[in-house]
């Protein structure tokens, strides 16, 4: 339908009656051929915007929804003590954090281990609060996570992943089960799906370690609910009562990181849209061009009004495209600022994702399609300008050749 109301000089053919002061436009076969030689010129640019849904579509599965992460920018960043983020929790909104422990792990109580001759197995162990499942989307595979008032009371409690668990015990029904870490025993309360291949055990922070210092942490990953007024800027906010200023921290918004996928897409939408208005623009730019050198022709021979009369139809028809190239071109141009801001900000704040060791995993989908989606991006772009230069450059070539065809001899 765009192109039907401006369509370029090229896809028309018209014909005229001289003696009448006539003009009339016509639909052929060759406007239908131009049209599929431009929709061909622009189907690169139609697969690169396909390749950016698929990626888009790929990347949003981590659920990024209201995920909040702050990083610190250097090694000197400060660090903050787990009781206090505790307590933040408690009065602002629900954080969590990873503090990776290299233990030594027996299964069973200790009588069970004096009595049999096990194999210590070296891992890894996190330190974390009662919300990280919930904060970071993972599910319990049986059992429960550590609750808030075990970690107040600094129980021993501990949830193993699922690797983990099948390394230890030969299975995920584990809740109950007493497992040694670094000579004391825990209790086991679960197993976790946390999407990782690796064997990891999840130990509540309140638990003081062999020194008995309180552990201390720096990166810190926040849930945030617009529904309760905790935005980005209201974190950002509440979080200098915790001690993260702006100079040694930096505050990304994870999920804003993820609908900058599905901005790019729109940004290229939007451009192959600019892109086809201003080729059928200069089309009918020219057109207009050559029917006015006709009508000023025949206004030699014919009064104004008797010529009016005469190419009413036509008249009306000009006046209806015009109302609807007005309405195309102001989403053009309301079109045009959206772009440019895509693309100037399309880098943003991924850079805190890439520099971030602490929760990799989490962000790992956004890390591996941010530079195949970047290149589709600008591929897109790419093809987008090049096919509407082609299709212009056609359509004064053809425009040139259509009215010296049918000029009046």
């Amino acid at each position: 339908m765009f192109f039907k109301f401006f369509t370029c000089a090229s896809c028309v053919r018209g014909a005229h009656d001289a003696g009448r002061g006539t003009y009339r436009g016509r639909w052929s076969i060759g406007g239908a051929a131009c049209g599929a030689d431009c929709a061909a010129v622009f189907l690169p640019a139609l697969i690169c915007q396909a390749m950016l849904l698929a990626l888009a579509v790929l990347a949003g599965r981590g659920g990024y929804d209201g995920r909040l992460l702050i990083s610190p920018l250097d090694l000197h960043s400060p660090q903050f003590s787990v009781r206090s983020v505790e307590r933040f929790c408690k009065d602002a909104f629900l954080m969590t954090y990873m503090i990776e422990i290299p233990v030594s792990v027996m299964r069973g109580t200790l009588e069970q281990i004096e009595q049999t001759e096990q194999i210590e197995k070296q891992g890894t162990a996190i330190a974390t609060n009662s919300h990280y499942p919930l904060i970071m989307g993972y599910r319990m595979i049986r059992g429960a996570f550590f609750t808030a008032r075990a970690w107040d009371n600094g129980e021993r409690h501990a949830v193993l992943n699922e690797a983990a668990a099948w390394a230890l015990f030969g299975s995920t029904a584990i809740a109950g089960k007493s497992i040694a870490i670094n000579g004391e025993r825990f209790l086991v309360t679960g197993a976790i799906d946390d999407e990782s291949d690796e064997e990891i055990i999840y130990l509540p922070s309140s638990v003081e370690d062999s020194s008995g210092t309180e552990r201390t942490a720096s990166s810190f990953m926040a849930l945030l609910s617009a529904e309760r007024g905790v935005t980005k800027a209201y974190a950002e906010h509440a979080l200098k009562a915790l001690g993260i200023q702006a100079a040694h921290f930096s505050v990304t918004g994870v999920s804003d990181i993820e609908r900058m996928y599905w901005e790019r897409l729109r940004t290229s939408l939007k451009a192959l849209y600019c892109a086809a208005f201003f080729v059928a623009a200069y089309g009918a730019w020219l057109r207009c061009k050559g029917v006015a050198r006709r009508y000023k022709s025949w206004m030699r021979r014919y009064y104004l009004p008797e010529l009016l009369y005469k190419n009413r139809a036509a008249l009306i028809k000009i006046a209806a495209r015009g109302i609807l190239f007005c309405i195309a071109a102001s989403a053009a141009l309301w079109f045009m600022p959206h772009i440019l801001t895509a693309f100037l900000n399309g880098r943003g704040s991924i850079s805190a994702v890439f520099t971030d060791d602490c929760f990799s995993r989490k962000t790992a989908l956004l890390r591996i399609f941010y530079l195949p989606d970047t290149a589709a991006f600008a591929a897109s772009l790419v093809f987008i300008c090049g096919g509407g230069a082609y299709c212009a450059w056609k359509t004064r070539v053809n425009s040139a050749r259509f009215f010296a065809a049918s000029s009046p001899q």
